[in-house]
């Protein structure tokens, strides 16, 4: 019999301290003419404190240790309206459902302006000054255990290296507290730039990698002496008589 997880029982541990203080609390009330006021008002506030320290570590523990983040360049559009398309794709490895409450990813990238998208019920990517950038999960964010959600957008401008894309990524949770958390994001991978034909549409040029140079340099052949000039620079004409040319 598999055993269960850190996480699974995290969360049964939670939920029996859970039921029993909840328990504890009915029982109190029901015999409220016998418990001092103060004492049932410091054990509910210890019980609601205990609760909601718990759900938040639970929270954090879920987020870094089982959301996978990736990153993609989708394509280039040249011309006049130029744009790109990109893509962050959210993975579950955990065994509970994320939502979209109390998270953001914040990252550095080339500064380039997000363009509204069709439907950004799932999420959105919104630029906050300079090369500072924030994913915004939407009210529609649900991701189920051991699935994939991707989310795509567009910027104003285009994007050619590896280097224009996102960095120094790390999570915000509860913002609307008076001392949210920031947790470094583990877990972001940033796809390779490698389909060059989405990169450079229409361009047809071979990049100069180290295996195209091999490529070119294999095709090198020797010229004969008689086809090689004596003179460098090589003049536009010269005539050829005996002697050295010092």
């Amino acid at each position: 019999m598999p055993c269960p997880s850190n996480q699974t029982r995290r969360k049964y541990t939670i939920e029996r301290i859970y039921r029993a203080m909840s328990i504890t609390i009915m029982k109190m009330v029901q015999h409220f003419h016998m418990v001092p006021a103060g004492v049932f008002l410091l054990f509910a506030l210890a019980f609601c404190l205990t609760f909601a320290c718990s759900t938040r570590k639970t929270t954090e523990y879920t987020l870094h240790d089982h959301l996978s983040v990736s990153w993609e360049l989708l394509e280039n559009t040249f011309g006049l309206n130029e744009q790109c398309k990109a893509a962050f794709t959210f993975s579950n490895m955990g065994d509970t459902p994320i939502g979209s409450k109390n998270w953001r990813i914040y990252f550095n990238q080339k500064t380039l302006k997000p363009l509204p998208t069709a439907d950004s019920s799932k999420g959105w990517v919104e630029h906050i000054n300079g090369d500072f950038y924030r994913f915004v999960p939407g009210d529609k964010f649900l991701l189920p255990p051991e699935d994939s959600l991707t989310i795509e957008y567009l910027y104003q401008g285009i994007m050619i290296k590896e280097g224009d894309a996102p960095a120094g990524a790390y999570w915000a949770l509860d913002e609307g507290n008076e001392h949210p958390r920031l947790i470094p994001l583990k877990n972001l991978t940033i796809k390779p730039f490698i389909m060059n034909e989405k990169i450079f549409p229409g361009f047809n040029t071979m990049l100069p990698t180290p295996e195209h140079e091999y490529i070119q340099n294999a095709l090198i052949r020797k010229l004969p002496d008689d086809k090689l000039g004596h003179l460098i620079p090589t003049p536009v004409q010269y005539t050829p008589n005996r002697g050295q040319v010092v």
